[in-house]
């Protein structure tokens, strides 16, 4: 029989790692959209339409990996608890 070699300690850290990422991908695109807010108190022209954009196509950009992300945490977590029910921990 083949041996198992794994740690559902290994598979829960690398869940955390890809969690803590949507997190960073989730502060930046909200600080984008702060600071184009902000910029639009004193700034509201045509050129700042055009930023509007930018920032948007920007956020899109930075969100678009998140549901991936999401779906790759479910099955990591899945294949962690499928070896510690192998393991019997």
């Amino acid at each position: 029989m083949a041996r198992v070699q794994g740690s559902p300690e290994a598979l829960n850290q690398m869940a955390n790692q890809i969690r803590k990422v949507i997190q960073q991908e989730t502060a930046a695109a909200q600080a984008l959209q702060t600071a184009y807010r902000a910029a639009g108190s004193e700034w509201n022209d045509t050129k700042y339409q055009q930023l509007g954009t930018v920032i948007s196509q920007a956020v899109s950009a930075i969100k678009a990996p998140i549901s991936e992300l999401e779906s790759a945490i479910q099955k990591i977590k899945k294949m962690e608890a499928d070896l510690r029910n192998y393991l019997g921990n």
